[in-house]
């Protein structure tokens, strides 16, 4: 029988409440502002270093954080959204790759919230067929 049970569970709090805090405190985001395009393509770049072989340090991180933005992105696409066709085969590597060059071709869109530059990426990479009537 266990003589500590409220220590024990103490314990398992502590152990998940941990990582959510160094995840949290690692992204660099500030629960006051959303995110920035150019806060979502650091983290993007980072993923792009990762998958060309050039990794540094702090990219694994980063290139988590930016997989799980553009993931839950996708995600909601699918049931909101009619001019983006992104399908559950494409590469989810790839859309990064996208969406760090659209950006790089659209630096205005830095200043903008990060699901901006996402989307409009998206829209111009991955356009659905034009719906016949």
């Amino acid at each position: 029988m266990n003589r500590h049970p409220v220590r024990h569970w103490l314990c398992y709090c502590a152990s998940m409440f941990v990582p959510i805090l160094i995840f949290v405190l690692g992204t660099g985001q500030d629960a006051g502002h959303p995110m920035t395009g150019d806060e979502l393509v650091q983290a993007c770049r980072a993923s792009v270093r990762i998958l060309n072989g050039e990794g540094r340090e702090g990219d694994t991180l980063n290139a988590h954080f930016c997989a799980s933005f553009v993931e839950g992105f996708i995600s909601g696409l699918h049931v909101s959204d009619d001019k983006v066709c992104v399908r559950s085969e494409d590469n989810r590597a790839t859309l990064v790759k996208v969406y760090v060059a659209y950006m790089d071709k659209n630096p205005r869109l830095l200043d903008s919230t990060a699901d901006v530059g996402l989307y409009l990426a998206l829209k111009e990479g991955y356009p659905c067929a034009a719906k016949s009537k």
